[in-house]
This record gives C-alpha cells, sequence and structure tokens, in this order.
C-alpha cells in the first residue's frame, strides 16, 4: 500500500527559520577563507620600499598621543620603530642614529605645525 506524508511548504519551512541563521551563515562564509590561510594576512605593512629595507630604523609602525596621567596640560607620545625584529633579539636593536624622527603638532585647528619635537638617538641600547 501507497502512503502519503505530509510535508512542509517551502514557505512555511522558510518562517521556522531563526532570524540569525542568515547573517550566521554569510559570516562564516567570510571568514571561513582566514581559516585557510597562515600569515599572508596582516594589519601593517612594512619593509615595501626599498628605503625601508636598507634603513629599517626609519621605518615607524605606530605613532600614539595620549593624556598624561600626571598632568593635565601635557600630553604623552609614542613611537614604535623598527616592526620586523625577530622574536627574542629586541635587544640586540636599537634607534638609527642617522635617523631624525620629528613630531609635528598643530595645536591651532589650521593644519599648520605650531610645535615641532626633533629625536635624535645616539648609543646603542
Amino acid at each position: 500500500m501507497f502512503q502519503t506524508r505530509k510535508t512542509k511548504s517551502a514557505r512555511s519551512a522558510a518562517g521556522n527559520r531563526k532570524p540569525w541563521a542568515v547573517p550566521a551563515a554569510t559570516l562564516a562564509l567570510l571568514l571561513a577563507p582566514a581559516a585557510f590561510v597562515q600569515n599572508a594576512v596582516r594589519a601593517s605593512d612594512h619593509a615595501d620600499t626599498a628605503e625601508n629595507v636598507s634603513r629599517p630604523g626609519a621605518d615607524l609602525s605606530d605613532v600614539f598621543i595620549f593624556p598624561s596621567s600626571e598632568s593635565k596640560k601635557d600630553v604623552v607620545l609614542v613611537m614604535n620603530v623598527r616592526p620586523l625584529i625577530p622574536r627574542g633579539q629586541g635587544k640586540s636593536f636599537s634607534f638609527d642614529p642617522d635617523v631624525l624622527y620629528q613630531f609635528k603638532i598643530d595645536t591651532s585647528g589650521d593644519s599648520v605645525e605650531d610645535l615641532v619635537v626633533q629625536v635624535k638617538f645616539s648609543g646603542t641600547g
């Protein structure tokens, strides 16, 4: 004997989906390639010019400015250089004594520096 079974129509099955299912599936598809690529995606781009390869101390990776915790009138400037130092070898590198590092600061909002802080290092360590 042949029996038929009632099934839900495609429309009613779609109505039972979770509202987060499509966004979650889309996100999974977008992130899936990252699981197969190792060390190919990086946040910063360094040593991509001949000058940076020949003078790695001139390759700035980050510059930060934030309010001083000790004085409301002051700010703290931080710069990171030599971004490609091999792990564990940081103590054998120092700032490049041939590079003049500059912070040009606009205090009036006219896009012209009002203050220039110049730093040059000597020695090692």
